[in-house]
């Protein structure tokens, strides 16, 4: 998202204690849980702070190759009159929910993806069709369009579409802003009151038998193939994986992107050697995508370049 030089995101602390120490007591820091308890993550939080501080001050927003969703918000934010200590603080959240919430979703893809040599299979192909290959003198450039991933390669699309569907079970949250009736597919009515807060469960409505199907529990890609326009619109309201109705996830385009885009590059130019499919476990509280629960499974594998891809320098194009 920042882009070298100056990428706040090259820090050690910005990587690891940030992102995952303050992880792990977000939820205590939003309740206001007594700081000696949550010392560790505010602690991070600080430190990741300081580093944006340094970034937005120097202006280093507007260097070339830092994305669109950085200079765009940071643009409209001082407009309003944001200072660098604002931006510093108010940005925090882009590197810890872009990671926090996306890695879990990748990993879930890339496991499934390659594992499944059927689903390796069809998503290399889908890549490789995509790729533009050309020589020069330090060896083969892959040139890799991004903005084909979602009609071009329709099965990792399915695929991703179906670990979001699988994994991903963030409660949404909304307040009643008017008195409003809402009816079940039995017909009952129900009166939702005003000024209430009401929460829809993803991990309830993922699984729907007369929605899914009665393979709902399993991990199938090909549900999202082929979809009748009937059988979309009944999947409209049970998607919920970026949220629903009129507000959804802002990152959820460039989540896609860099999910999709790392997925199918792996897969095309890396084979992975003794990695498996762990089942999953429920969050933590606070907590969006289902973690993977090893039990006797070894999480450890290798990747290695396949024959014919060795020397290849990928670039990405959108």
């Amino acid at each position: 998202m920042y882009r070298p030089p100056s990428n706040p995101s090259s820090h050690r602390c910005l990587n690891l204690e940030f992102r995952w120490i303050f992880d792990k007591q977000s939820m205590f820091v939003a309740l206001g849980v007594p700081s000696f308890i949550t010392k560790k993550a505010i602690n991070a939080r600080r430190q990741i702070n300081s580093l944006l501080l340094t970034y937005y001050e120097s202006g280093s927003e507007l260097e070339d190759g830092v994305s669109d969703i950085i200079r765009d918000r940071v643009k409209f934010l001082r407009s309003t009159g944001f200072t660098d200590d604002d931006l510093a603080h108010m940005e925090t959240l882009l590197p810890w929910v872009g990671v926090t919430n996306t890695a879990p979703t990748l990993f879930w893809l890339f496991v499934h993806v390659l594992t499944n040599p059927h689903y390796l299979s069809r998503v290399r192909a889908e890549v490789e069709e995509i790729t533009i290959i050309t020589n020069g003198p330090d060896g083969k450039t892959a040139t890799f369009d991004v903005r084909k991933l979602e009609k071009c390669c329709t099965f990792l699309h399915a695929c991703y579409q179906e670990s979001l569907r699988h994994y991903l079970h963030s409660i949404g949250n909304r307040r009643v802003m008017e008195d409003t009736k809402v009816q079940d597919a039995q017909g009952r009515s129900y009166l939702l009151k005003k000024g209430f807060n009401i929460q829809w469960a993803p991990s309830v409505t993922h699984f729907i038998d007369e929605i899914w199907g009665p393979d709902a529990n399993t991990f199938k890609p090909e549900r999202f193939l082929d979809v009748s326009v009937q059988d979309e619109k009944r999947r409209r309201g049970s998607q919920l994986s970026f949220g629903g109705g009129k507000h959804l996830c802002p990152g959820r385009k460039f989540a896609f992107t860099e999910i999709l885009g790392f997925v199918g590059v792996v897969a095309l130019s890396f084979e992975a050697e003794g990695l498996s499919l762990p089942k999953s476990r429920d969050p933590g509280v606070g907590v969006g995508p289902r973690m993977p629960d090893w039990g006797r499974l070894d999480p450890g594998f290798r990747l290695r370049r396949r024959e014919g891809w060795e020397d290849v320098t990928w670039v990405f194009q959108e």
